[in-house]
C-alpha cells in the first residue's frame, strides 16, 4: 500500500531466477533516519554474497538502482535485503527482503 516504505521494482516479484553472476536491483524507498542503508545479497544460511551501501538525502521516497554480483556453484536460493540501521536501538531498524534464485 502507499505506506510501505520500499518497494522493489527489481526483482519484480518473489521466486525470480537469476543467472549470470550479477542482477540489477532497482526499487524506492523512504528512509527512515540519516542511518545508512544498505542493500544485501544473502544465500539461505545468512552468509553475504555481496553488498552495496545506498546514499539517500533526507527522509523523502526516492528510488535506488544498483548491481549486486555473485559467485556461486550451483542453484542457490537466496534473498535481497535491505536493511537501516537505527542509532538508538543496536541491530537493524528496518527490514526488507525478497526471495529469489540464483543460478551460476
Amino acid at each position: 500500500g502507499p505506506a510501505e516504505r520500499c518497494v522493489f521494482f527489481s526483482p519484480s516479484k518473489p521466486g525470480l531466477t537469476f543467472s549470470g553472476g550479477s542482477l540489477q536491483a532497482r526499487g524506492r524507498f523512504q528512509p527512515f533516519n540519516d542511518q545508512p542503508v544498505l542493500l544485501e545479497l544473502l544465500d539461505a544460511s545468512g552468509k553475504v554474497l555481496d553488498s552495496r551501501p545506498l546514499s539517500f538525502s533526507g527522509t523523502e521516497m526516492q528510488i535506488f538502482a544498483t548491481n549486486l554480483s555473485y559467485n556461486i556453484q550451483e542453484p542457490t536460493a537466496a534473498l535481497l535485503v535491505l536493511r537501516q540501521a537505527d542509532g538508538r536501538i543496536p541491530g537493524p531498524f528496518y527490514l526488507f527482503s525478497r526471495e529469489l534464485t540464483l543460478l551460476p
